[in-house]
């Protein structure tokens, strides 16, 4: 029985995408999933959602499980843009509010105190969260 163990998400540019490995289609946004059997596998979000059917799924286990593909989703797209950004374009699109607010912890540190932290901590923290609530699904036997 095979259980997925972690699952991370990638958007690349459309000459980077990848085949799934489900239907064959062509996708860019790739949902990379690691089998518990040591079976590493790209999907589609459409494919991966008709995995919920192979591991029987309640319509809440199902609910939860996007739920938490979402989030790594949005953690790891929150990664990629901590890597790239630069303070003024962080300035811009105004993600740097606690460095300017008195009396927080981040008030008088630099940008790349903050940037470092993101990167090494609370990012990684927050996807470490969705590898613990993946757990959840140990028992479940997603077939391919």
């Amino acid at each position: 029985m095979a259980y997925i163990k972690d699952i991370k998400f990638w958007h690349v540019d459309r000459y980077s995408g990848v085949l799934c490995d489900r239907c064959g289609t062509y996708i860019t946004n790739i949902y990379t999933v690691y089998y518990s059997d040591g079976l590493v596998a790209h999907y589609g979000i459409e494919c991966f959602k008709k995995l919920r059917q192979a591991g029987r799924l309640s319509d809440f286990g199902y609910k939860f499980l996007m739920k938490i593909l979402k989030a790594i989703k949005y953690w790891n797209e929150e990664l990629r843009l901590w890597q790239t950004i630069t303070e003024s374009e962080a300035e811009e699109k105004g993600l740097l509010c606690d460095l300017h607010t008195h009396g927080c912890y981040w008030e008088g540190r630099t940008f790349e105190e903050y940037r470092k932290f993101e990167i090494e901590k609370y990012i990684p923290a927050r996807l470490e969260g969705c590898k613990k609530l993946l757990e959840r699904f140990k028992n479940i036997d997603f077939k391919i």
